[in-house]
């Protein structure tokens, strides 16, 4: 018997028993009002900074308000993951069946692990789309029993983080604070989790990291390298970027001007009082 195989065989164990404990006593239902508070809060701060003109805060606001409304709508889809789980009888795997789905994982994966708090991970080879290396990530799913918390929750985590240029927290197109968007593929991915199939919920979640669908990005890949710019807040590419000579600033070509003195590039409040000129 190999490591990986003493390995499945504690595991197999513990899912089993985390799976069974959850089926038996739920953790009671709970809807996200902090995330939800914190939306109306971001959503106040926004409408502050467009009044007093302050675009690049606004921006971000912005960018903190899409994290927060994807942080709320996670709480209120898992809660709905529980409502439909409580409908009509579930037939549990076995701990032989799950052994089986974690001896399979090895051959899919170059990587399996189970580290004491009870979490199984998997790491994904390096994923390209349309030319950005993302690297590669780590999808880790909790399967351990905590009734203060759902069972089967997850992360996916960047090993070698790229992250966009406008949005640290995004590490992956549909990634981000290490929460995947599952977009179409909810369903299949509950459902596989719920069922104890652990090749498939990990292969689905591999699959949707391969894919890549512009319409339901956090941050599209082409503004996934551009650079902020400092006075209007807009994500510019390098074709179009300038830098502000006296605060080192990246600016874009439509705000950047030439201090009529010493010919400096200068942002809107560099140029007020030119460093060169003094």
């Amino acid at each position: 018997m190999n490591d990986h195989q003493r390995l499945a065989i504690h595991a197999a164990a513990q899912i089993r028993q985390s799976m069974t404990m959850m089926h038996g006593g739920r953790p009671s239902l709970g809807l996200p009002e902090t995330a939800w508070s914190e939306c109306i809060r971001l959503v106040r701060q926004i409408d502050k900074a467009v009044r007093r003109g302050w675009h690049l805060a606004a921006r971000r606001l912005r960018g903190e308000l899409a994290y927060a409304i994807a942080t709320c709508r996670r709480h209120l889809e898992q809660v709905a993951w529980e409502l439909e789980g409580d409908e009509g009888h579930q037939r549990l795997p076995t701990q032989r069946e799950l052994f089986q789905e974690l001896i399979v994982l090895e051959d899919e994966f170059d990587e399996v692990r189970l580290d004491r708090k009870g979490t199984l991970s998997v790491v994904t080879g390096p994923v390209v789309l349309d030319g950005v290396d993302l690297g590669r990530f780590e999808i880790a799913l909790d399967v351990d029993w905590d009734p203060r918390r759902t069972w089967g929750s997850y992360e996916v985590i960047a090993l070698d983080p790229n992250p966009a240029a406008s949005s640290p927290n995004t590490t992956h197109p549909h990634v981000q604070g290490n929460q995947l968007c599952e977009g179409d593929g909810r369903s299949a991915i509950r459902r596989a989790m719920r069922e104890g199939r652990l090749l498939d919920f990990f292969v689905l979640v591999r699959q949707i990291l391969q894919t890549y669908n512009a319409g339901g990005a956090y941050v599209s890949l082409e503004r996934w390298n551009g650079a902020e710019c400092r006075d209007c807040g807009e994500l510019v590419g390098e074709d179009d970027r300038d830098y502000c000579e006296p605060c080192e600033a990246d600016i874009c070509t439509s705000c950047s001007s030439a201090c009529a003195r010493c010919g400096r590039t200068c942002c809107s409040e560099c140029i007020e009082t030119c460093s060169g000129c003094e």
